[in-house]
């Protein structure tokens, strides 16, 4: 499946839209999001995908990440010590940064299987992690645009978060 991609489709709307809460309105805090275990430094994010998007290469990135929740607005994201190369979204956050940008993000809670299974796997730089993840489903992913960026967000997602990494800010996790 993986060497059969299925491209995405995009529509005009879905039930991912179907209510929007910004600015003030966010708040993080309201959503059950757990303290999985004593020794952590709080509540974290859990069976998501981080979807960032580098205008410049026009490129979508899939990812699972660790995500504290900072703040009634903001969210941590932890790094692996252990890593032997940078995963694509901190060099995405590098190139940002030289240019004096933020990253946008979103990321998805309720994406289909598919795109968790995608957002696995270790892909090339530049590849259609959409068209691979229909591959994978053996289905077109319906697709809408996000409020905030040019990322694309499936169209059936339970919760859609967006917002941007900004070049130099960081948390403790």
């Amino acid at each position: 499946r993986r060497t059969s991609p299925i491209r995405a489709i995009e529509v005009e709307s879905g039930p991912c839209q179907e209510v929007v809460l910004e600015g003030n309105d966010i708040d993080l805090y309201s959503y059950p999001i757990p303290r999985l275990h004593d020794k952590d430094g709080g509540r974290y994010l859990t069976s998501h995908v981080v979807l960032t998007r580098e205008a410049e290469k026009a490129w979508t990135n899939f990812g699972v990440y660790r995500l504290m929740l900072g703040g009634r607005n903001k969210l941590v994201q932890g790094r692996t010590p252990r890593l032997t190369r940078p995963r694509h979204i901190e060099q995405m956050i590098a190139n940002c940064a030289v240019k004096g940008e933020p990253l946008p993000f979103a990321v998805v809670i309720g994406a289909p299987p598919e795109m968790m299974m995608a957002a696995c796997l270790d892909t090339p730089e530049q590849s259609d992690e959409y068209a691979l993840a229909g591959g994978l489903g053996l289905r077109s992913i319906p697709l809408v645009k996000a409020k905030l960026s040019d990322i694309h967000v499936p169209a059936d997602a339970e919760i859609v978060l967006e917002g941007h990494i900004y070049p130099g800010e960081k948390a403790e996790e």
